[in-house]
């Protein structure tokens, strides 16, 4: 009886791999017209370039909209701190001259 070849699931023939290869410590996998690459350890996809870039930036905002927040509330502590009552002032109290 003659061997019959079958093509894996997934197989793409654009690609000339299979579904997953491991090559050079890392997953190959066909994804729609690319071919992503897979950490062997967690079998999570490494983002492309253009994602991690995306994903940079996001996180940059996140972090200017941190910073800004904490010098509003730095701002605020002052503020606040400027309201109460003097030690050096007997009888002021929270802003109020006494």
């Amino acid at each position: 009886m003659p061997t019959v070849l079958t093509k894996p699931v997934g197989w793409d023939e654009r690609f000339p791999f299979p579904p997953k290869v491991t090559l050079l410590n890392a997953i190959l996998q066909p994804d729609g017209t690319l071919l992503r690459v897979l950490d062997p350890k967690t079998g999570k996809v490494l983002p492309t370039t253009e994602e991690a870039v995306d994903e940079a930036e996001i996180e940059a905002q996140r972090a200017n909209t941190a910073e800004a927040e904490a010098a509003r509330l730095r701002a605020e502590v002052e503020r606040l701190l400027r309201r109460l009552p003097n030690e050096d002032q007997p009888g002021q109290q929270f802003g109020h001259p006494g």
